[in-house]
This record gives C-alpha cells, structure tokens and sequence, in this order.
C-alpha cells in the first residue's frame, strides 16, 4: 500500500475515533447531568424532612390538629422531588449504555432516602424497590451503612405486613453495629423501635425485642438512663420492666 493511500486511511481512522470520543464524553455529560439533579432533588427532600423536625420540636405543645395542617403541608411538598427523582432515575437506568458499563445505582442512602419519602406518601411498593435497591447497594458498603439500610427495610415490611421478613431485617441490622458503647446504642434504639412495631399489631410478638432491650439497658453506660427512660415511653406491660 502506497503512503497516498495510507495518508486518508489514517486520517479517516483518527476521524472515527475522535467521532467515537465524542459519542461516549456527550453520554457522560449526560449521565452526568441527570446524576446532579438527582443528588439536588435529594437534598430537597433532606431539607423538608429538616423543616418537619424543627416544626415539630418548636411546636411540641400545639394542638395536633395545627400541627397535622402544617406537617401535611410541609409532606405534600415532597410528591414532587420524590416522583421525579424516580424519573430521572428511570432516564438513567433506560438510556442505552456503553459497553460493559456497570448497572445504574444510587448509594444505599439516596435509596433509602427515596424509600423514605415513598412511605410517608404511602406508596409502598416502590419504597420496597427502593428499599431493595439500597440492600443491594449496601453490599460494598460499611457495616454501618448496611445497619441503616435494614433498620429502614424493617420498618417497611412491618408496613406492609410482611412482619416475619420486617423481624428478619431488624435482625439483621442489629447484628451490623460494632459491639462498641455506641454500637450498643444503636442495638438498643433498633430493639425499641422494633418493640414499637410489634406493639402496633394486633398479634405482635413484643418478647425478643422488649427482652433485649431490656438487656442492653440494664448494662452500665453512659446513656443507660436515656435508655430506661426511652424504655418507659414505649408503655411496655405493667411489671414486664421490672428487674
């Protein structure tokens, strides 16, 4: 072959490849974009549920009828960033891919903080995806990370009556905290929010989570007596705290 026919060859293969580069920096601009605005969404719904919270503890002794107009304000205007971060999740997850490119997934906690406002909104079944899109995203993720993620998942599932697979997932998360003070801390809040839980049913099953609860807090530590007084408010039967 000639250097006159080598020259365009070359220069239509340098061509294409600029071309190709071209394709695949464009897809990631795009990626990229729908990327950030999901991270924004999220923060607005981070910054209502903040509103919510301060709402609530500067109004602890107004009649709850105010308080249930303001929340379900403050609630509703999560409808909006929630639906479209899922839409724009969707845009990302539909969009072709490159090649060997790894699947579409937000961190376990951006999942769980759309599971989150999905069941304030009490559109459960796309709060469980969310939810399992988190457990699967926590498998990489830290030991902590993972305790989150099940806490969130339990609670779900005691929504939706699924309450032998929400007891499963509160097991789980408690055996995720290091055996640390304040790893013990976070057993004990997970045991009282799942007594909570049981309590809430009809025929729940309050024994393990009372009983160890009961346990932890009995143990000497700096936030034992946070403990019997969190206890005390979760109105277990007469006699069942007692030493």
């Amino acid at each position: 072959m000639s250097a006159q026919e080598v020259v365009p060859l070359a220069i239509s293969a340098l061509a294409l490849g600029i071309s190709v580069y071209g394709i695949f920096e464009r897809r990631n601009a795009a990626y990229a974009a729908l990327r950030v605005r999901i991270t924004e969404l999220l923060d607005r719904l981070a910054a209502l549920a903040v509103d919510e919270q301060e709402y609530r503890y500067a109004h602890a002794d107004v009649p709850y009828d105010e308080i249930r107009n303001v929340v379900g304000s403050i609630q509703s205007r999560r409808l909006v960033p929630t639906y479209q971060a899922i839409a724009l999740l969707e845009r990302l997850r539909s969009a072709a891919r490159l090649p060997f490119s790894p699947p579409v997934r937000l961190t376990p906690q951006e999942h769980m903080a759309i599971a989150e406002s999905l069941s304030i909104l009490r559109d459960l079944e796309p709060a469980r995806a969310q939810c399992e899109e988190a457990v699967i995203a926590a498998g990489d993720a830290t030991p902590l990370v993972r305790a989150t993620v099940y806490h969130g998942y339990g609670r779900l599932l005691f929504a939706l009556g699924e309450v032998a697979d929400g007891r499963a997932a509160y097991r789980t998360a408690i055996e995720n905290y290091p055996d640390t003070e304040t790893g013990r801390w976070d057993r004990f809040n997970n045991y009282v929010d799942w007594l909570n839980e049981e309590r809430a049913l009809e025929d729940g099953d309050p024994d393990e989570p009372l009983r160890e609860a009961q346990r932890l807090a009995d143990e000497p530590s700096s936030w034992q007596a946070a403990a019997r007084e969190r206890l005390d408010e979760a109105d277990p039967p007469e006699g069942a705290l007692e030493s």
